[in-house]
């Protein structure tokens, strides 16, 4: 139970094949390029920083396009409709145009957000011209030759007489207040003051709450203002609508979109694989490291190029991959390992038997029939429906799995939902029935207790013994 062997593998082939090659290898899916200092070798590297950006870039506009396109999508995805199958052959296709409908999403994207901005900014306008429909002045009217127009807000608790009664005595006979409208919170008056004691006014006004309101951008009477807003809102909506329209057309492409973003980010992983290769004028140098088992693969694949290669053991300076290789039972606890740490290379792989007491003890954590059937058929489902890869699937493997302990678990302390099926006989239907067991819990709480420390105890001496292995095949004892 040692982890994968590897092999080194060398390359010299034509620079011109480099692209077609290192698409061939990534199918292939069994090698890791290392990166190889040019320096070294007095080799060259080749400048891919702009094909990279330039993929990166592309990606993000896809990912942006495909995010805002989504949503406007009449047939949605369905939760269990899985992965979309796409042929090889899509992979050679040019990612161009479905880059630049995404450039047009993102565009409508902006305007729409635009449209919207102005929308709520006039609908405030109109809502702030509410109270001063009775003002029949037009609003860009603010002085005279002798007088200034002040429009404003006063608490609601002041009466307008009272505001007039509390200005300067030099000020009398020289300004005019106008009661326009009152709501709960605030009382709309228009100032007419003679510009000679404006400043005393002001002040006076200040004093007492005032808030001066101004309509900048806005010209004639508040009604005329109002019916200009709504025309303009209704100009906004209509132009909202037709880039809704665009948008809608758009999203039928988010399918080939998707496939467009999956090729940029192949050819992205490609572009930075090739920057770990060395270059002369016309060749190119690549090292990488390749599974024992994936061996024959790559050399019918090599066979197909003008190139020479050869394959060696990993020495002890070397520093190779780490590949866990498990049976079906164990390779779903994998991630389990890597969570914490892969195992050297070429050293012992605890992830068999990691698994096996990682099953036991995860029964009899939860220990529950009808919590570990759900845990296994709905595991089970997904895989069906899902059809997920990678982490996911050994995920889900693993949880389907440690289902089955958690269900014996349950048969032999008669859990089923708790004690659900105990208590419905007892109290509907008026029996004394109780699930059969081979261990009840709660009368025999120091049996269990027994039985964790006998394991725990058990999963201590396995990993000592393990130890005691590993140091015995190094020399070390």
């Amino acid at each position: 139970m040692s982890t994968c062997t590897m092999q080194k593998l060398s390359l010299v082939s034509h620079r011109s094949d480099v692209d077609r090659l290192m698409r061939e290898l990534m199918w292939l899916r069994c090698a890791e390029i290392e990166q190889i200092d040019p320096e070294k070798l007095g080799l060259d590297r080749p400048a891919s920083d702009a094909e990279r950006s330039d993929l990166s870039r592309r990606a993000s506009v896809l990912s942006q396009g495909i995010a805002i396109l989504s949503e406007y999508k009449t047939s949605k995805r369905g939760l269990f409709s899985g992965r979309l199958a796409v042929k090889k052959e899509s992979f050679d296709a040019p990612a161009e145009p479905s880059a630049e409908i995404a450039s047009a999403a993102i565009e409508l994207n902006g305007k729409l957000s635009e449209l919207r901005a102005a929308q709520n900014k006039k609908e405030a306008d109109l809502l702030s011209l509410a109270p001063w429909s009775a003002y029949d002045l037009p609003l860009e009217v603010r002085d005279t030759d002798k007088t200034h127009i002040v429009l404003g807000a006063l608490p609601s608790a002041l009466k307008v007489a009272d505001v007039s009664a509390g200005m300067p005595d030099e000020a009398a006979g020289l300004f005019e207040i106008e009661e326009i409208s009152r709501d709960e919170h605030s009382v709309y008056v228009a100032v007419v003051e003679h510009r000679s004691c404006g400043t005393r006014v002001d002040r006076a006004l200040s004093a007492l709450g005032f808030t001066r309101i101004d309509f900048k951008e806005m010209t004639g009477t508040p009604l005329e203002a109002a019916d200009k807003l709504r025309g303009e809102i209704k100009w906004i909506e209509d132009e909202r609508e037709e880039v809704l329209s665009d948008l809608k057309e758009l999203a039928q492409h988010v399918s080939e979109l998707e496939i467009a973003y999956d090729v940029t980010m192949t050819a992205l992983s490609c572009a930075e694989a090739k920057s770990k290769l060395s270059f002369t004028e016309s060749t190119a140098y690549l090292r990488a490291w390749v599974p024992s088992q994936s061996v024959p693969a790559v050399k019918e694949l090599l066979g197909d190029f003008e190139c020479w290669y050869e394959f060696e053991e990993a020495k002890e300076e070397d520093d190779p991959p780490v590949l866990l290789k498990n049976n079906r039972w164990a390779s779903p606890f994998e991630n389990v390992v890597a969570m914490y740490s892969l195992p050297r290379y070429g050293t012992f792989d605890p992830t068999f038997i990691m698994s096996i007491f990682y099953f036991v003890i995860f029964g009899l954590m939860l220990a529950d029939v009808g919590y570990g059937l759900v845990l296994t058929l709905g595991c089970l489902l997904l895989l069906k429906l899902m059809k997920p890869v990678g982490g996911v699937k050994q995920l889900m493997q693993m949880f389907m799995i440690c289902g089955i302990s958690c269900t014996v678990a349950g048969v032999a302390f008669g859990s089923y939902f708790g004690d659900l099926i105990d208590m419905v006989s007892a109290n509907l239907l008026g029996s004394s029935f109780k699930m059969p067991s081979a261990l009840n819990l709660v009368e025999n709480p120091m049996t269990f207790l027994y039985i964790s420390l006998g394991l725990g105890l058990v999963h201590l001496c396995t990993g000592m013994a393990i130890k005691f292995c590993v140091l015995c095949r190094r020399g070390m004892v």
